[in-house]
């Protein structure tokens, strides 16, 4: 017998709905049989709802095992963009499918010859196709219109609650004197006093770092700002600040240099990558790898990203461009 494609195609049904016989459908015939499972489900599923949020965040970055076509994770990898990626490749996987489906359906049509049914089966699967394309992406237009980050999964983040005693933001503070909340102004220089807004005690971030750089009058401040952007590690790519598509970070280094906005070194930053990048656009790309990877090298040198960020704060006068000072759970310095 001659395979053809309309064969092969009602072969796959044929073989889909043998499928559905053999497991699914004696599953849910027990769930509707059995009362006990009828009343352990709902709470199975409860369960389920309530608890991959906080089971996926307890996933944090990590290298999966394989890439999604078409879209490249740079380092550290973040599961959360792995599976906005995932569903954006599901989008345009829908989009193909749906072009398959329609070409089946358009050569099921051609080789009718005249048969009603079989002209009827073809319009069955073309119109099944483009209502299929039609929902999924009228779906992310609708939500993306509503608010963009409906259609963004971000890692949750969790606004630490100053201690009790803690003085509130804005509280006059005298140098050399405890606050009123017994808190050492030389130690939390700005105006949100927490433990995440605390002067470095050591590392790249320290204020003796700052010593003989533009930022010496305010190392206490741009400690902070290092300490709570970095957690001192020199090389450190950004785990937020990410392209997307892509998931490229656009900053780096002690204090996450925003590459899409700032030149580093005399190199074109700006130029290699973009549009710029905000809190509200993440819609950027990589045009020239050459320049941009230079100028993620350069960011990663300690000596070049300090000197960097006294440009961008004015001398160490101005901490708002950086979200560890103005953005959410910021320390205000």
């Amino acid at each position: 017998m001659k395979l053809s494609p309309v064969r092969i195609f009602y072969g796959v049904v044929y073989l889909k709905q043998k499928m559905m016989k053999l497991f699914l459908t004696p599953f849910f015939t027990e769930v509707r049989a059995n009362k006990n499972t009828k009343k352990i489900l709902p709470f199975l599923l409860f369960g389920l709802f309530f608890l991959a949020p906080v089971l996926v965040s307890a996933i944090g970055t990590y290298k999966p095992m394989e890439e999604i076509p078409g879209y490249t994770l740079a380092a550290p990898y973040d599961f959360f963009d792995y599976i906005a990626i995932i569903y954006k490749f599901g989008i345009g996987a829908v989009g193909i499918a749906a072009m398959i489906m329609i070409a089946i359906g358009g050569f099921m049509y051609i080789t009718s010859a005249g048969n009603n049914t079989s002209m009827e089966k073809a319009k069955g699967v073309i119109t099944d196709a483009i209502v299929g394309l039609l929902l999924a992406v009228s779906a992310y237009i609708i939500l993306y219109t509503i608010n963009p980050d409906l259609v963004k999964l971000k890692r949750p983040t969790v606004q630490q609650i100053p201690r009790a005693g803690a003085p509130s933001a804005g509280a006059p503070t005298v140098p050399g004197v405890p606050s009123p909340g017994g808190l050492d102004p030389a130690q939390y220089p700005c105006s949100i006093q927490t433990p995440a807004c605390r002067v470095a005690q050591s590392g790249a971030c320290a204020p003796a770092n700052f010593a003989d750089t533009c930022l010496a009058s305010s190392a206490n401040k741009a400690s902070v700002i290092c300490q709570k952007e970095s957690s001192g590690i020199a090389s450190i790519a950004s785990g937020v600040d990410k392209c997307v598509p892509g998931g490229e970070s656009v900053s780096y280094g002690l204090f996450q240099i925003n590459l899409t906005a700032n030149n580093v070194a005399g190199l074109s930053c700006t130029g290699s990558v973009g549009p710029l990048y905000t809190a509200q656009n993440h819609n950027c790309t990589v045009t020239n790898r050459t320049v941009f990877n230079q100028c993620v090298a350069t960011a990663r040198d300690p000596a070049t990203n300090i000197q960097a960020a006294c440009s961008i704060s004015n001398g160490g006068t101005n901490w708002n461009p950086w979200g560890a000072s103005s953005g959410p759970g910021g320390c205000r310095c």
